[in-house]
């Protein structure tokens, strides 16, 4: 994997240990794991369920501090004070897999876009940021689509639903691509999207086009080395 020293997010003989349930002893989920993410690079977390893969991403992103190890990004050790995890959160900031249950259905798509600039308290041009998110992710004319609710994506009657998926999906990518992250993690973020957008949106537009470093946290290997640069099974 990529050295330790010239990473932008790397994991140092990370471990974590679950507290077990009625007395029962603590499950260690994660044991010494090492991983690098370099700088433009895209890094696919592979494994099945169980195996701690999960535990890991939860462990990258500040949600869960680890037992034993540590977590460096940018070459600070990861703090997990509220205002150290809030600034880390908005340069890597997770795109969700299932975005029928992320997307809150009294929402717009605009508001679903904007919400991460408004937790964050950006200022500028709001509505600019959400119109070039969505025109990344291939949602245009990005106007289109700013009053509409997740249930009002897409139209037709045949396979209505797949391509309301899609939409969905590309929404929950938007809603990551607004904070200009340097770091973004997607828990399967592209599953419902077809084959061909599913290495455009990774390959591309994240790293390609915006020249950003990527996990992609996936159980599925084939795809996993379709777009990236470095593969980590768990």
């Amino acid at each position: 994997m990529t050295p330790m020293k010239t990473a932008l997010l790397s994991a140092n003989r990370v471990r974590v240990a679950l507290p077990g349930r009625h007395g029962a002893p603590d499950a260690l989920a994660v044991d010494g794991v090492d991983l690098g993410i370099r700088r433009g690079e895209i890094v696919a977390l592979v494994g099945a369920s169980g195996c701690g893969r999960t535990t890991l991403t939860r462990t990258l992103l500040g949600l869960v501090a680890p037992n034993g190890g540590g977590v460096v990004f940018d070459g600070r050790p990861l703090e997990y004070s509220g205002r150290s995890l809030k600034a880390y959160r908005e340069q890597a900031h997770l795109a969700l897999q299932d975005p029928s249950g992320s997307l809150n259905p009294r929402h717009t798509v605009y508001d679903a876009v904007a919400e991460g600039l408004r937790t964050h308290g950006h200022h500028g041009d709001e509505q600019a940021a959400v119109t070039e998110a969505l025109s990344r992710t291939g949602l245009r004319p990005p106007e289109r689509f700013f009053l509409r609710h997740p249930h009002e994506l897409s139209c037709g009657q045949r396979q209505r639903q797949r391509q309301r998926q899609r939409q969905r999906q590309r929404v929950m990518i938007a809603g990551t691509l607004v904070l200009e992250p340097e770091l973004p993690f997607g828990d399967a973020p592209v599953a419902s999207l077809d084959g061909s957008v599913r290495g455009e949106t990774l390959a591309l537009r994240l790293r390609d086009g915006l020249g950003l470093s990527t996990l992609v946290v996936t159980h599925r290997l084939g795809p996993a080395w379709n777009i990236a640069d470095q593969v980590a099974v768990t």
